[in-house]
């Protein structure tokens, strides 16, 4: 099928704004909290549900602190989260007035809440650029998922190192995100559905000196712990092995720790 130039630029038009109604803006931290300075109120859409609620940011200085508005937005925001409070990091949209900013969520009460909601505590809100009020650091699990929310979640993948990779691959089995694995793995990730359903939780304890790093392969031991649903945390070591077709294409996962 062969189209014209001018009826090329008239789809690429449309794509554009079809992405720009889906996605969000990729804006910086440093520029976003001056459009939700605290006590703002604005509405936040989860990407993969298309629910939204509405949210007040209470505190925050790296990032936003954020309590729902109601009981109502309490609920709704229950229900993105399959009616239990989780960790895990979420795509989402931001809406002020007129500017919709791409970001990521967590949905666990946590610390002061002052809203009588039925929220008990806050929960954080990052942008490009946000980082953790302790640590001072970005975490790549919301980062990862702020550029999802900005429909530039490939390109970002791209472009990590293969220790970003390998965190990368924990992040995907503690959020159950397949579609995540797909873009670091160099295999079928089917076989990893039933396993992550039983994954409660899976993180790096250790990270050693890589074996090999070399500009195409690259070799990197890890201590990690996981728990599985109704059982105990097992502390294991697994030596992950990455590779890439030339210096410039991007990290791929050879193997797993659960094949």
């Amino acid at each position: 099928m062969h189209f014209s130039p001018k009826t090329v630029t008239k789809l690429k038009t449309y794509f554009n704004v079809l992405q720009r109604k889906h996605f969000g803006q990729l804006a910086d931290w440093e520029e976003v909290k001056n459009r939700i300075p605290k006590y703002s109120k604005f509405r936040i859409t989860d990407l993969e549900t298309g629910l939204s609620f509405h949210a007040q940011r209470r505190a925050g200085s790296r990032h936003a602190d954020v309590q729902p508005l109601s009981r109502t937005d309490t609920k709704i925001m229950k229900e993105i989260y399959d009616g239990t409070w989780s960790w895990k990091r979420k795509a989402i949209l931001v809406h002020v007035d007129n500017e919709v900013f791409a970001a990521s969520m967590h949905g666990m009460p946590h610390g002061k809440g002052a809203i009588p909601n039925g929220f008990p505590g806050h929960f954080c809100i990052h942008f490009k650029g946000s980082t953790v009020h302790k640590t001072k650091k970005q975490e790549l699990s919301h980062q990862v998922m702020v550029y999802k929310a900005a429909g530039q979640l490939t390109s970002f993948v791209k472009q990590l190192s293969a220790e970003e990779i390998v965190e990368l691959f924990f992040i995907a089995c503690n959020q159950s995100d397949l579609d995540l694995l797909k873009l670091i793995y160099n295999d079928d990730v089917e076989k990893f559905r039933p396993i992550m359903k039983n994954i409660e939780q899976i993180k790096i304890s250790k990270q050693h000196e890589p074996i090999k790093d070399g500009a195409l392969e690259f070799e990197l031991p890890i201590q990690f712990s996981i728990k599985e649903y109704g059982k105990k945390k097992i502390d294991a070591t697994f030596t992950f092995q990455l590779f890439r077709v030339s210096p410039t294409s991007e990290w791929k996962v050879v193997n797993a720790p659960f094949e």
